[in-house]
């Protein structure tokens, strides 16, 4: 990481976060930009493909919000909208509708919204509420959690990680990318999915958050089906208390992050299937989020420990330990 590359951070407001922050790493260096807090708890970051509007979830005056930036000399807020759900925790931009959808986490739903020539959000257009069985974990599974809304890739295809039902739940994209269910994926009891990754548009590789589950799921004559489901913490480690969160890609590793445990769980892939390898402390407490570079990498730890910088193997580099309830991570360079 010679050269200065810039990212933008989230975190929770109401937990003494900046909102969103940026930092510049160089030469193994962090420091440390402006930041914007015109809305509460901006926890999930995204952009557009021309990377000229910035989307953020979170809330303003208690009510679940999605705003859009203009990134140009920082971050000049240029809309905001209700989701119309409560605690939005994931959004999705979707370049071939020109629509963003947003994961809803405590009324398990998924808002869908247009956006405008300039790529700002517009007052939602479809609010879909989750249904059906929900999952054996009677504190975490109470009721249906959208927790991701992932476009599988060369499709018309949204998945939806829903925890509290052990689904990922697909909906077909239809025009003005409004939503119509066409399928689910049936996860072990429990496992509570919490976000996914596509290998290709045929596999995908799914977090199970209630204990810390990486599940690989394959499509098998139409349907996808769970093929595989692994532990992310080492083989004597019981830690009934562990939740898993992120997962990243880096060539043939994926990288997921152990929050109790305090990890960063490191899987090899041989054959496209996912193989113990290793585990590198998150240097600090309760990892959220991972941004993965060629031989570095930035940890959020929400609870304690800020941003981290740390090479391949775990060596801490530098740090941003203000930056308190740091959740979500998005690089801005290619």
């Amino acid at each position: 990481m010679g050269e200065e590359r810039r990212y933008l951070i989230g975190s929770y407001t109401t937990q003494g976060g900046h909102g969103i922050t940026e930092i510049v790493a160089s030469n193994g260096k962090l420091r440390k930009g402006s930041s914007s807090a015109e809305m509460d708890d901006p926890i999930w970051l995204t952009m557009n493909s021309g990377k000229k509007r910035l989307y953020a979830v979170g809330s303003l005056n208690g009510q679940g919000t999605v705003a859009s930036y203009k990134v140009e000399n920082g971050l000049q807020l240029k809309a905001i909208q209700k989701t119309g759900g409560r605690e939005g925790c994931h959004l999705c931009f979707d370049a071939v509708h020109q629509t963003l959808y947003s994961a809803n986490y405590v009324d398990g739903s998924i808002s869908v919204f247009p956006l405008d020539a300039d790529g700002d959000v517009l007052p939602e257009r479809q609010h879909v509420t989750l249904s059906g069985p929900l999952g054996p974990n009677p504190r975490r599974q109470e009721g249906h959690h959208a927790h991701e809304c992932v476009i599988r890739p060369g499709g018309n295809e949204l998945f939806v990680c829903d925890l509290g039902a052990d689904r990922v739940r697909i909906y077909a994209i239809e025009a003005e990318g409004t939503l119509t269910e066409k399928d689910e994926v049936l996860c072990p009891a429990g496992t509570g999915p919490r976000h996914l990754l596509f290998d290709g548009s045929g596999r995908f590789f799914l977090v199970g958050e209630l204990g810390g589950w990486l599940m690989t799921c394959e499509e098998k004559n139409g349907s996808f089906e769970v093929m595989e489901c692994i532990s992310t913490l080492p083989d004597d480690i019981h830690a009934p208390d562990n939740t898993a969160a992120a997962i990243r890609r880096r060539g043939n590793d994926l990288l997921v992050t152990n929050r109790g445990h305090n990890s960063i769980a490191r899987f090899t892939l041989k054959d496209g299937i996912p193989r113990w390898n290793s585990e590198i402390s998150c240097r600090g407490s309760f990892p959220r989020d991972l941004w993965l570079e060629e031989r570095q990498m930035l940890v959020a730890n929400q609870k304690a420990g800020g941003v981290v910088l740390m090479n391949e193997e775990g060596r801490i580099l530098d740090a941003l330990p203000d930056l308190a309830a740091v959740v979500c991570i998005l690089g801005l360079e290619e």
